[in-house]
C-alpha cells in the first residue's frame, strides 16, 4: 500500500522542475509574449534530445549529473540560467538540481539579482530543493533481534544522520516534544505509515511482502493518524551533523505491518527517489537515498491456516459423531474478535443452518433464541480467536437437522441433503458510532453496548462449503 505524502512531495518536485524547464524558453532580454511556445518537458517528441552534443561554449556534460561540483562550475551554471540557448538553460537547470544544496547560496544570491530571467529560474530551483527529502542524510535500519518466530513482535530502529553541511528534511516527526504530545496510538500508527511509505520488505527468495493494514476502528489512534496524512505527511529538519533515532515497535505485528510469515531470511530497506518529471534526472535517479538492508531470520513459520494473502476467515461444517459442528477459522496473521451472540438482528450475529439438494439451498434453522432484548447481549460471547485458530459457532445433531429439513424444506428432505452454515455479523465500533446517541452513552442500553465495543471485531458474511450427509443407517430388523 503507497500513500499520501511521498506522492505529494514527488508531484510537487516534478511540477516545480517542469516550471523551471519551461521557463528556459524565455530568452534573456526578449519579451515572453514574442517567444514561441516552449517544448513540453515531459513530451519526448517535443523535447530537445538529452544527449545533444553541447556547443563549444557549453560546459561538458558530466558522466553523471551528481558528480561533485566546484564553486567555479556553480558560478558558470547560474549564469547559464539566463543564456539565450534552450539547451544550455536546460543543462544548467538539470545540473544545479543534481548538485543540490551546495549550489543554494549562489542561487539565493541570483534570486535577488537584477537579471529577471536568472532570478526567476533560481527561485524555482530553490523551490525544488525545499521539497527534496533525505538530501545528505544517511539512513540506517537496525533491529533488536536478528532471529524471531513469525509471531514475535519485531522492533526496528531508524537512525537518520545528516552528513551534509546543510539542513536536511526527513518525512518523519522527529521533534521529541511534538512526539510526546501525540497519543501513543496516533504516534505508533503514524510512524508505521511513514515508514511504509518508503520501505520495501522481501521474504525468502526475494518475494515481495505487502503491507497489511486493518480497519481504522481496530486500533486506537489509527483514524487520526490517517486523517493527518491525507493532507501531507510530517516533515522534520535535521541540522548539519544531527542524528535522530526512532523506534518502530511491532513492525510485523501492529495495526499496519509487514507480516513475516515464512521461515527464512527477510529484508527491509528504505529507498527514496524523487519523482522527477525530467527524463534525464529520472534516468540517473538524482536524489536517490537507500538505507542498509536489514536482514531478519524467521525460524518458525506461521501455521498453514494463516493466509499468505489478505483472506480474513472462513466458515466450515464438520460431522463429528452424529453432530454437525460449524466453526469459524481466523486466517489473518493477527487475532480476531468473533461475535457469538446469536439473534435476529444487530448487535447480535446471525447464524443460519441451510439444507441443499441439487442447485437449491433452503434456510431451515436459526442459531440462538428467536426472541431477545439488548439485555441478552453478553461481552463474554465476544471471543478472541488467535491467528490460524478456529472457534465453534453452533452445533446440531443430524436428527435435529433432518427434522428441521422435513419441516422447512420437505422437497429437499426427500433427497440426500447437504448441510451449510451462514455467519453474518455487522456489529463493531463503527456500527455503534452509526447508532449515535441511541447506543453510545444511552443509559437505557446495557453497559456492554453503551461503552465502545472491543477493537478488532470481525464484520463479515461467510457461507460454508456444503457437506453431504451420509445415508442414514437402516433400522435393525425386528426380532
Amino acid at each position: 500500500m503507497r500513500m499520501g505524502h511521498v506522492k505529494v512531495y514527488g508531484t510537487v518536485t516534478a511540477r516545480l522542475l517542469a516550471c523551471v524547464l519551461a521557463c528556459g524558453a524565455i530568452a534573456a532580454g526578449t519579451p515572453p509574449e514574442q517567444q514561441p511556445a516552449p517544448p513540453t518537458p515531459h513530451t519526448p517528441d517535443n523535447r530537445p534530445p538529452a544527449t545533444a552534443a553541447p556547443s563549444d561554449s557549453h560546459p561538458a556534460e558530466p558522466a553523471t549529473l551528481t558528480a561533485p561540483a566546484t564553486a567555479q562550475e556553480i558560478d558558470e551554471l547560474v549564469k547559464l540560467l539566463g543564456d539565450a540557448a534552450f539547451e544550455r538553460r536546460t543543462h544548467a537547470t538539470r545540473r544545479l538540481c543534481a548538485i543540490g544544496m551546495p549550489a543554494a547560496a549562489k542561487l539565493r544570491a541570483a534570486a535577488e539579482g537584477d537579471d529577471f530571467e536568472v532570478a526567476l529560474r533560481a527561485r524555482k530551483i530553490l523551490a525544488v530543493f525545499d521539497n527534496l527529502l533525505f538530501a545528505g542524510v544517511e539512513v540506517r535500519l537496525t533491529a533488536a533481534r536478528e532471529e524471531i518466530a513469525w509471531n514475535d513482535p519485531l522492533t526496528v530502529r531508524l537512525t537518520f544522520t545528516n552528513r551534509s553541511e546543510f539542513p536536511a528534511r526527513v518525512p518523519f516527526e522527529t521533534d521529541a516534544a511534538r512526539r510526546a504530545a501525540l497519543a501513543e496510538g496516533v504516534l505508533r500508527a503514524g510512524d508505521m505509515l511513514d515508514f511504509a511509505e518508503f520501505a520495501e520488505c522481501r521474504g525468502p527468495g526475494g518475494r515481495p511482502v505487502d503491507l497489511r493494514v486493518q480497519d481504522l476502528d481496530e486500533a486506537e489512534g489509527a483514524a487520526k493518524a490517517v486523517a493527518d496524512r491525507l493532507v501531507a505527511g510530517p516533515t522534520s529538519t535535521l541540522a548539519p551533523g544531527e542524528t535522530v533515532v526512532l523506534e518502530l515497535p511491532e513492525v510485523n505485528r501492529g495495526w499496519a505491518r509487514f507480516p513475516l510469515l515464512e521461515a527464512g531470511a527477510h529484508t527491509l530497506v528504505i529507498e527514496y527517489v524523487p519523482r522527477w518529471d525530467d527524463e534525464v534526472l529520472a534516468a540517473q535517479q538524482v536524489g536517490r537515498v537507500v538505507s542498509n538492508h536489514l536482514l531478519v531470520k524467521v525460524r518458525e513459520p506461521a501455521p498453514a491456516s494463516v493466509a499468505r494473502d489478505a483472506a480474513l476467515c472462513s466458515v466450515s461444517v464438520a460431522l463429528e459423531e452424529g453432530t454437525l459442528v460449524a466453526r469459524l477459522t481466523n486466517h489473518r496473521d493477527v487475532p480476531l474478535r468473533v461475535n457469538r451472540n446469536f439473534g435476529p438482528a444487530a448487535p447480535f450475529a446471525q447464524g443460519t443452518w441451510l439444507a441443499g439438494a441439487g442447485d437449491r439451498a433452503v434456510e431451515i434453522m436459526q442459531a440462538g433464541p428467536r426472541h431477545l432484548t439488548l439485555g441478552d447481549f453478553r461481552a463474554e460471547a465476544i471471543t478472541e480467536v488467535a491467528p490460524g485458530a478456529a472457534v465453534e459457532l453452533a452445533r446440531i445433531t443430524t436428527e435435529e437437522f433432518q427434522a428441521a429439513c422435513a419441516r422447512q424444506a420437505p422437497a429437499v428432505a426427500g433427497e440426500l441433503p447437504r448441510a451449510q452454515f451462514r455467519y453474518v455479523n455487522l456489529s463493531n465500533r463503527r456500527w455503534q458510532a452509526l447508532g449515535g446517541r441511541e447506543i453510545l452513552g444511552n443509559e437505557r442500553v446495557p453497559p456492554v453496548l453503551r461503552d465502545p465495543l472491543p477493537t478488532g471485531m470481525l464484520v463479515t458474511q461467510q457461507l460454508s462449503a456444503p457437506l453431504t450427509l451420509p445415508e442414514p443407517k437402516p433400522a435393525p430388523p425386528v426380532p
